[in-house]
């Protein structure tokens, strides 16, 4: 993906979103964005799902570092780095800086443009959100499940979801874009701790990361 596309993206979502959208108190391999290239027009709840997702990737927000001092993130090209001197303290706006994995709460905010979510956002997303797997487990019929079989696929807004495959847990990341067989995403609490931008091939075992299983993704709407 061009950066100049890129670049235009991310402006595009800090002109609609101008601040306020983290404002709120509240692992993978490489690169596209959304405009969108899909085949199917997308809605605008999507499309907003999308551009606060680009927008946070290009955006120096705050995090806490090792040392206890507040800092804002640097974005450098596909990624947003939350990781001073190497601190990787799982601390930001996302989680409320509380130092757990944050690709959960990452996705939970940019569908509903809250840091905290409120009642009225379940069951749409898990009423445990920070939890990648609950993204499969407690969202109903929104959950697609993976089948090489299957002809289901994700459209940009949607979250997919992956599994450990020698642990709990896993990882959950934003489509923003899909184009053939080629899905991109924006995904927080990816590499050391980033918000990283990020390309897959949808094949037999769909979007792949090492140690982790596709399990499906869920729907935005």
């Amino acid at each position: 993906m061009k950066r100049t596309r890129l670049a235009a993206a991310a402006l595009t979502a800090a002109a609609l979103l101008a601040g306020p959208a983290v404002a709120g108190s509240a692992h993978a391999d490489t690169a596209g964005t959304s405009s969108t290239s899909s085949a199917t027009a997308i809605s605008a709840n999507r499309q907003a799902v999308v551009e606060r997702a680009m927008w946070a990737l290009g955006k120096p927000l705050p995090y806490i570092d090792r040392y206890g001092t507040k800092r804002n993130s640097t974005p450098v090209q596909d990624r947003n780095l939350f990781e001073y001197g190497g601190s990787n303290t799982n601390k930001n706006l996302f989680n409320n800086y509380n130092g757990q994995e944050w690709c959960g709460s990452f996705a939970a905010w940019a569908w509903t443009n809250r840091l905290v979510p409120s009642k009225s956002d379940f069951p749409a997303i898990p009423q445990y959100y920070p939890g990648s797997q609950n993204w499969a487990d407690q969202t109903g019929s929104r959950f697609k499940p993976f089948s090489a079989s299957s002809t289901a696929r994700p459209l940009p807004g949607d979250v997919l979801v992956w599994k450990n495959n020698n642990a709990g847990g896993g990882h959950v990341g934003v489509v923003v874009e899909v184009n053939g067989n080629k899905i991109y995403t924006v995904e927080g609490n990816v590499g050391g701790d980033e918000i990283g931008y990020k390309y897959y091939l949808w094949d037999g075992d769909g979007p792949t990361i090492k140690d982790k299983t596709f399990r499906g993704f869920t729907s935005a709407e």
